[in-house]
């Protein structure tokens, strides 16, 4: 034992014995040990608990060595792990949230409900250890970049307003131009549009966190940040259609081509009943009035009740009402005096809802009997920003739409 004389000779200090010495050395050294196979135990029953898992619940889609190749038949290839590859993000955390929530509109199941965050937790690491080591980027190289082609990426998303919420799924897609869209997921909801730089991939660095953070100015936020479903039945209860019934949405695919970036979806009751199937493009446009963004949509499937398609809004107060041959429309005058113009168009039969300052949407009737399931029916939806408006400026805005669309 050490011992310090707080006399007169406070700094004479007594050394114990070499062989006290050896025994404190040998104890400290045990007690290190001791903690050191602890740790080493703790995360080496984590790692086998993780195995155990993926061997049981997920080898029989994405193959023992994650390669993807399990023998489940699936109506897509499973996610190649050794190709580290991850449609939400590749660290521990991401990956722990998409096994928690599942991926919506794909085979991969939620497990949140009947695993413990535990087992979660170390299937995550195993999931991990299936995927090459890889380098910490430096800050570039999580700046995502639209060059010649579409852009469409998924993951978390940060509040796009002050009043809204963060979103665990969600989805960008950018085009040529600085022009990009955010969606939330599962419902794929259109919640606002940017200009400028694209995202930042966040997840990317290791660190976890938010795995998406949009770079461009807001132009556009549908509905301060809060927007309706995107698509409804209007069921018919006692002769009267008096309420719609929001769908829910399943994402199928997304695609981008040189033309415009686009994705798949099909449009479900609660049960999982097929309402429609929707091809969604979307599309910067300009005209001399202004600018703004087009969402076309090709709707196929039989539909037994009217199908209700929202648009949505940003916030202002309703001036005008459109009509201009198959064009509908809209006017909103915002709060910094510009305006707001939303159009829409479909096909004979379709009509939109009374003037509404939360948005514009399309109702499209029963499909008629004599129509297959695979023939399309085409909305589209457009808003353009201006600086002014006169309604004498219908027939002239209805000629540089037509221009704009290519037709």
């Amino acid at each position: 034992m050490l011992r310090i004389h707080t006399g007169r000779n406070m700094s004479r200090i007594h050394s114990p014995p070499p062989s006290t010495r050896w025994a404190l050395l040998l104890i400290v050294g045990a007690c290190v040990g001791i903690l050191f196979d602890t740790s080493t135990a703790s995360a080496q029953t984590d790692s086998d608990e993780g195995a155990a898992a993926y061997a049981t619940m997920c080898a029989r889609c994405h193959g023992l060595t994650g390669d993807g190749r399990g023998p489940e038949v699936l109506d897509r290839p499973a996610r190649d792990f050794t190709a580290s590859g991850f449609s939400f993000g590749n660290t521990e955390e991401a990956i722990a949230r998409t096994i928690r929530h599942g991926i919506p509109g794909s085979p991969m199941p939620a497990f949140g409900e009947t695993l413990s965050p535990e087992l979660i937790d170390a299937l995550a690491l195993h999931v991990r250890s299936l995927t090459p080591e890889t380098e910490e980027p430096d800050e570039a190289e999580t700046i995502l970049t639209v060059r010649e082609h579409p852009l469409a990426v998924r993951g978390g998303l940060p509040p796009i307003a002050a009043n809204a919420a963060a979103h665990v799924r969600g989805m960008m897609l950018g085009l040529p131009g600085g022009i990009s869209f955010e969606y939330r997921v599962p419902d794929l909801v259109l919640l606002g549009v940017r200009a400028g730089d694209f995202a930042r991939r966040a997840d990317w660095t290791g660190r976890g966190g938010a795995s998406l953070e949009p770079l461009g100015k807001l132009l556009w936020l549908n509905e301060q940040g809060t927007p309706r479903p995107a698509a409804s039945i209007w069921p018919e209860e006692n002769g009267e259609r008096s309420k719609s019934a929001p769908l829910m949405a399943q994402l199928r695919a997304t695609r981008t081509p040189l033309s415009g970036a686009s994705f798949s979806w099909d449009a479900v009751q609660d049960d999982g009943t097929l309402v429609a199937h929707i091809d969604e493009q979307l599309r910067a446009i300009h005209t001399p009035f202004g600018s703004g963004f087009a969402r076309i949509l090709g709707v196929t499937g039989p539909r037994s009740e009217p199908l209700v398609l929202h648009h949505g809004s940003s916030a202002g107060t309703p001036v005008d009402r459109l009509t201009m041959n198959s064009w509908d429309g809209l006017v909103v005058e915002q709060e910094e005096g510009a305006f707001e113009i939303t159009l829409a168009r479909s096909a004979p039969g379709a009509w939109s809802p009374p003037d509404t300052p939360e948005g514009f949407s399309i109702t499209l009737p029963p499909t008629a009997e004599h129509m297959t399931d695979n023939q399309e029916t085409t909305v589209v939806f457009i808003t353009l920003l201006v600086d002014g408006w006169n309604p004498d400026d219908q027939e002239a805005l209805q000629t540089s739409l037509d221009v704009a669309l290519g037709r």
